[in-house]
């Protein structure tokens, strides 16, 4: 009976014990937030019945823990998901030698190899000549051993044996002498090559620590032996994308083409190889509570930044400034690091956070991306599509890229559309004497733009860069494309006509600007002229406009304009007169 109960506990134990295994797993997607990435990962292993315990090896050391999801199809219950990192002993390595010493240590062994073969030649010359004096000396002849009636040919051959032994020893003795030198600068070689190699062999022995390798345990149990397929995804930080925007036009009557473009990076220690990447605006954070909203309070925007303003010198901060603040941090991390420091960069995240406007810290610390040499026109085939959400927009990339956890930028097309725009010209001749195409797109809010630098060509010739801010712009986006020669523009002062008088404690002063225009673009054109009268700020000095030949004044700044209607070599002069009221014990700048 007990030995029975033995048995089935055995078998309960094989029953319910877990088989663990280490499998392979490949990156099929992965979502580019501004900050951050979420990584899709896909596998494939079969199960046993049972429990088993599946490891997924070389997750990247930055992943969110908290964030790790897991999925399958089919029967298998996953029981549990957790991340774990498997810690490698040291492994003693030799320190690798100085390429200057190795480089010398195969010098010495080539020429010890030559040396050897030549001092085997010498050696073997010196035996050949040996053998050959053994056989002259051991000759009957030379010895005295033949018969009495060969006395003349004994003479000869001791005259032989006298001239050959000479020859023989004579270059015995250079032999010796070469095989000499040869021996002492093979000793000497091999002496050297000794040395190089006691160093090698005794340079410092470091231990060597494999990195530590992060896993994705998985724990699932399947009642049957079965095949089954994985998806895990997991949150990283330590990447990003920055976009930036082409805007072409070429000519005055055609639409303005944007190209959306995005630099991704990612530093995250494992390699996006061959990936479906989808773009997002969403600021993902690991938080999983639900937000809540609070009251939303309409007021005034300039009494609202006084109050803010009081309550700082008091000690106080309010309680939205200070999430602005946080929200300034979260986009200083979308920044590829540069040689700026830390500190410059949080000191303008926070004078950006409290305007409301977090996204100037992106472009404050002098960063650019899609530089004019990096310019080239890409078919609007290349761009993917966009998915609007309720909080953020989606930017599917249709082709598959290769990016390393090299921190280096890859440049890729977002998206490609053509905005509807009207062209005018404007001058502001005070300034500038030459006139400036300017384009005005309307329907760039449904566009999804973010704050990113914008490169500017026309005709397809770079023409510079401007900043896109959606937050500070209105409905109209208003861009200077280039400059137009075909306008001749002048503006004088009229000395003839600036009157200066002293009436009582007063000096009045009146004086005339006149601004002369000329169309010479070869076809009808609008241009808008603008130009100033000053403002004042105290009650000792006034300013009164006498004519302004019928501009348009605003009287906050004092900038007056002019729309005109050009017909090909049309000109038209305009004058405006204003005067200047003002004590004559005060100076007027």
């Amino acid at each position: 009976m007990k030995k029975q109960f033995i048995l089935i506990a055995f078998g309960l134990l094989i029953t319910s014990s877990s088989f663990a295994k280490t499998i392979d797993s490949r990156i099929s997607s992965v979502t580019v937030y501004l900050n951050g990435a979420q990584v899709y990962r896909k596998a494939t292993t079969s199960l046993k019945k049972g429990t088993n315990e599946i490891i997924i090896d070389d997750v990247s050391p930055f992943l969110n823990t908290k964030s790790i999801q897991a999925g399958t199809a089919g029967s298998p219950l996953i029981l549990n998901v957790k991340h774990q990192i498997e810690y490698n002993d040291p492994v003693f390595v030799s320190e690798p030698l100085p390429e200057k010493i190795q480089s010398q240590i195969n010098i010495l062994e080539d020429s010890l190899f030559f040396q050897n073969l030549q001092l085997q030649k010498i050696r073997n010359q010196i035996y050949n000549l040996d053998q050959e004096k053994k056989i002259i000396t051991n000759n009957k002849t030379i010895r005295g051993e033949g018969k009495s009636d060969s006395l003349a040919i004994f003479m000869q051959a001791v005259e032989f044996y006298h001239q050959k032994l000479n020859i023989l020893e004579n270059e015995l003795l250079q032999l010796r002498t070469t095989e000499h030198g040869l021996a002492k600068k093979l000793n000497r070689t091999e002496y050297d090559l000794e040395e190089l190699r006691n160093y090698s062999a005794h340079k410092t022995v470091q231990p060597s620590v494999k990195p530590q390798v992060h896993q994705i345990v998985l724990t699932v149990h399947s009642d049957y032996d079965t095949e089954a397929e994985f998806n895990v995804s997991y949150l990283v930080n330590r990447a990003g994308w920055i976009p930036s925007y082409d805007l072409r036009a070429t000519g005055a009557s055609d639409p303005v083409n944007l190209t959306y473009k995005a630099s991704i990076y990612q530093k995250t220690g494992e390699d996006w190889d061959n990936v479906k990447l989808t773009l997002s605006t969403f600021n993902q954070s690991c938080s999983f509570t639900v937000p809540t909203l609070a009251m939303w309070e309409i007021q005034d925007k300039a009494e609202s930044e006084r109050k803010n303003a009081n309550r700082n010198l008091l000690g106080y901060a309010a309680s939205d400034t200070t999430m602005m603040i946080q929200q300034g941090n979260f986009y200083s991390n979308t920044i590829i690091p540069t040689s700026t420091s830390t500190d410059n960069l949080s000191a303008v995240t926070f004078n950006s956070a409290f305007t409301g406007t977090t996204f100037n810290a992106t472009t404050s610390n002098g960063f650019t991306i899609g530089t004019q040499q990096d310019q080239f026109i890409l078919p609007k085939s290349l761009a993917g599509s966009m998915d609007k959400t309720l909080s953020n927009v989606e930017f599917t990339i249709k082709n598959r890229y290769s990016i390393k956890a090299d921190g280096k930028e890859t440049m890729m097309v977002v998206n490609n559309l053509d905005m509807n725009s009207k062209f005018n010209y404007i001058s502001v001749p005070k300034l500038d004497t030459d006139a400036f195409l300017l384009t005005n797109i309307t329907d760039w809010r449904k566009h999804n733009l973010l704050p990113a630098k914008a490169n500017i060509y026309f005709n397809n010739s770079f023409v510079g860069e401007t900043d896109i801010q959606p937050s500070q712009m209105s409905d109209t986006l208003s861009l200077a494309i280039g400059r137009e020669r075909g306008f001749e523009i002048t503006r004088k002062k009229i000395d003839d006509d600036a009157k200066e008088k002293v009436v009582g404690s007063n000096i009045k002063r009146e004086i005339t600007i006149e601004i002369a225009v000329k169309n010479t673009t070869g076809e009808t054109a609008q241009i808008e002229l603008k130009d100033q009268i000053p403002v004042s700020k105290t009650d000792n000095i006034k300013v009164k406009e006498i004519d302004l030949a019928g501009a348009r004044l605003d009287e906050n700044t004092g900038i007056l304009s002019w729309k005109l209607k050009l017909a090909p070599n049309e000109g038209k002069i305009i004058k405006f007169t204003y005067e200047v009221v003002h004590d004559k014990e005060i100076e007027v700048i």
